[in-house]
């Protein structure tokens, strides 16, 4: 809840940072390097994508129908998928050039923050604690499972 709150209170901030070039170029910049590194550790995943984007729309689709089985298959159908994806961006996300950049981003992006109100410089920190517990807890949970 502290971490959603957080979140709440530095949305409108970070929709005036997103509004910078500058930030906009380096997010840009960041999603290419992910998404060329996604190709590269995966290359059928690109393939994947039109079907997924056509799933989701089915899904929307069904749901409003209220279609259960047709909801049921499509989640079947994406699961394999979503699991090669989840399995890339582990990849991707572990290789140290899009640690770096990612980090560089965030670092430019929390500059931007502070600079439009430097009230939010203990709201980042404080962010960044809760999100490191709730990643040990995640671990710890992970790590008792079979």
């Amino acid at each position: 809840m502290e971490l959603q709150g957080i979140q709440m209170q530095l949305g409108p901030a970070i929709a005036q940072a997103m509004r910078d070039p500058k930030i906009q170029a380096a997010q840009q910049a960041l999603g290419a390097q992910i998404q060329a590194a996604l190709n590269k550790a995966d290359p059928g995943l690109a393939a994947l994508e039109p079907r997924m984007r056509a799933m989701e729309a089915e899904a929307a689709r069904a749901q409003q129908a209220g279609d259960r089985a047709k909801l049921q298959k499509l989640m079947q159908e994406a699961a394999p998928i979503q699991q090669r994806l989840m399995r890339a961006q582990q990849a991707v996300f572990n290789q140290p050039a899009v640690v770096s950049k990612a980090n560089a981003f965030e670092s430019h992006l929390q500059a931007k923050l502070i600079q439009i109100n430097p009230k939010n410089g203990p709201l980042i920190q404080r962010s960044k604690q809760l999100q490191a517990q709730l990643q040990r807890v995640m671990q710890q949970q992970q790590a008792v499972r079979p």
